[in-house]
């Protein structure tokens, strides 16, 4: 797998080998991108259920500030972490071993310009969501990777802003609702 855009643009990602393990495909990252476009400079980006740490290090590479990694299992954390300082940009990053459904236990609320959450596609939980909505900023954008065949639960605080479908992924892209 290789960083799609960007300064880091072809640089190689190390992969853990991992049952069940299923990384965000360089299409799937480079149509994120596509749509979050300026959203990402300087921003402060979370990468939850971060495996290989792929979306994240793309958001680094095309101008993030920092990025913020949560991974519970240490293995996929410890892959991650090399990542990182195989590209130079640990710096910038900060990796969290833990669960990604309890957010707001690494984020202080209203800190997150963008949330990128790809849980295990059986995991629809409604909590995780509307944790991750608490630590968005006000302009802030929640891109939830889900199964194309679920439409993701109305989340308290939030619109859903667009909606795209790639294959057997589908990615629904919030907003904070207007005051």
């Amino acid at each position: 797998m290789r960083v799609s855009g960007g300064k880091l643009k072809g640089r190689v990602l190390r992969l853990p080998v991992k049952a069940g393990f299923r990384p965000t495909t360089d299409r799937n990252r480079q149509m994120i991108f596509n749509v979050l476009r300026e959203a990402v400079e300087g921003a402060r980006f979370c990468d939850g259920f971060a495996g290989s740490g792929a979306v994240g290090i793309e958001a680094l590479s095309r101008g993030a500030r920092e990025a913020v990694f949560v991974e519970k299992d240490p293995g996929l954390a410890g892959a991650l972490k090399a990542n990182l300082e195989a590209l130079g940009v640990e710096g910038r990053s900060r990796v969290h071993c833990g669960d990604a459904e309890d957010i707001g236990a690494f984020e202080a609320s209203g800190g997150l310009d963008v949330i990128f959450l790809d849980p295990p596609y059986e995991n629809h939980s409604v909590r995780m969501l509307e944790g991750a909505a608490a630590c968005l900023a006000e302009k802030g954008i929640l891109v939830y990777e889900h199964g194309a065949r679920y439409e993701p639960p109305p989340v308290s605080g939030l619109q859903a802003a667009d909606d795209r479908r790639c294959g057997d992924s589908a990615f629904t892209f919030f907003r904070r609702k207007a005051d």
